[in-house]
């Protein structure tokens, strides 16, 4: 008797249960028809990747690196006589030299137009899952101006400017990639979407 009953119930129970899955998956199509849509209308970027002392433009403005390289706390004084350090950790702890590197990336700009143009120089280097922005403190005192990272080109003119990016030990997170930080590919990624300009380059 008692199995009897319990064949009733499954019969009266299965409706529903088919019910729930036609319910999930008609969300699950519908799901993947959105996702096929923001993929279409989002496309990923296009890459395009330039080389040290080659030219790229960002509309009348053309620019590239000459040079990069990084340095140590006694290279810095030579750049920023007067430089000490200073540096912290995230939760205050003071930085020993051997702690902090700086890469310096020399770029020139030129205005290709007639009229004075604005360039924004947030752009952010990145070496593997390492990123960093500019350093805006040590970019206006290594280039001697108060302009910061929004700069003006005259027209037809041309600026050289030195943009400073800090290295700490504690953003790598295997000691052997900072032991071997100067040796490491870095890219400097100008633009992010719907192209993505990166100049890759070594030190």
């Amino acid at each position: 008797m008692l199995e009897k009953t319990d064949a009733k119930a499954r019969k009266r129970r299965s409706p529903v249960g088919i019910g729930i899955l036609v319910a999930i998956l008609v969300l699950l199509a519908i799901l993947a028809v959105r996702v096929y849509q923001v993929n279409s209308e989002y496309p990923p970027p296009a890459t395009r990747i330039y080389a040290l002392g080659e030219t790229v433009s960002a509309g009348e403005i053309t620019l590239l690196v000459k040079s990069a390289e990084i340095l140590s706390l006694v290279q810095i004084q030579e750049l920023l006589p007067g430089f000490d350090g200073g540096l912290t950790t995230p939760n205050g702890s003071s930085l020993a030299p051997d702690q902090y590197k700086l890469l310096t990336v020399t770029l020139v700009l030129k205005n290709e137009s007639d009229v004075e143009q604005k360039i924004d120089l947030r752009f952010y280097l990145q070496s593997g899952a390492w990123s960093n922005g500019a350093s805006l403190d040590l970019l206006m005192q290594i280039n001697g101006d108060e302009q910061g990272l929004m700069r003006t080109v005259e027209g037809h003119g041309e600026i050289t400017l030195v943009v400073p990016y800090l290295l700490y030990d504690f953003m790598f997170a295997n000691p052997d990639d900072w032991a071997t930080v100067e040796a490491r590919e870095f890219e400097l990624v100008l633009s992010q979407y719907p192209t993505q300009n990166l100049i890759r380059f070594h030190v």
